[in-house]
Order: C-alpha cells, then sequence, then structure tokens
C-alpha cells in the first residue's frame, strides 16, 4: 500500500503484507534509509519499493537502479524518436549524396 500523503489517508506511507504459510499475512519488513526514505522488497516483483517524499520508485537490485517512472519513460522515449529522427535525416542525405554522385558519373 502507498500513501503519497505519507501516511496521513493510511496508516503508512509505504506497508504491503505477504502470506507466510497458510493462511497467515504477515507484513513486509521495511527499512528507513538515511534519507528518510522507505524500503521495502517484494518476493514477487523482485524489486525494492521505495517511498521518497511521496514518490513509489521501484529499484532492481539485480542492475543497481530505480526503473524509470512514467515521466522519466516518456522523457527517454522523446529523446530516442528524436535521435531516431536525426540519424534517418543523415541516412536520407548521404544516400542522396550518393544518388546525386552516381548521376553526375554516368
Amino acid at each position: 500500500r502507498f500513501d503519497r500523503t505519507g501516511g496521513q489517508l493510511h496508516d503508512a506511507p509505504l506497508a504491503g503484507d505477504r502470506l507466510a504459510g497458510g493462511a497467515a499475512y504477515a507484513p513486509i519488513p521495511l527499512i528507513t534509509g538515511a534519507d528518510g526514505a522507505l524500503w521495502g522488497y517484494s518476493d514477487v516483483l523482485r524489486l525494492c519499493l521505495c517511498w521518497d517524499s511521496g514518490r513509489l520508485r521501484f529499484y532492481d537490485p539485480a542492475d543497481g537502479d530505480f526503473l524509470p517512472d512514467l515521466g522519466e519513460a516518456k522523457a527517454r522515449a522523446k529523446a530516442a524518436t528524436a535521435a531516431l529522427a536525426a540519424i534517418t535525416a543523415r541516412a536520407d542525405a548521404a544516400e542522396s549524396e550518393l544518388r546525386r554522385r552516381r548521376d553526375a558519373a554516368e
């Protein structure tokens, strides 16, 4: 459970439970980082969930990095699209130059 208000709407900013044998649920242990962020590990997702100043972040311990949030993913996609457009423009220009040279040589 994630509460961006820091626990004003729910009992805690970040909380979770896992099935612990049979039908009993046990809380997922959380740690508080030096910066005040709350961390918990999900065995199901194989990710750490982090409450950081009202933001929910997913951290991949296998990669040692945070997964991009929606804004970051959109920015990366926009940058990749721009880079692809620039590469395509250069390739088109090079192809046009090759055609021009071939036509001039004939």
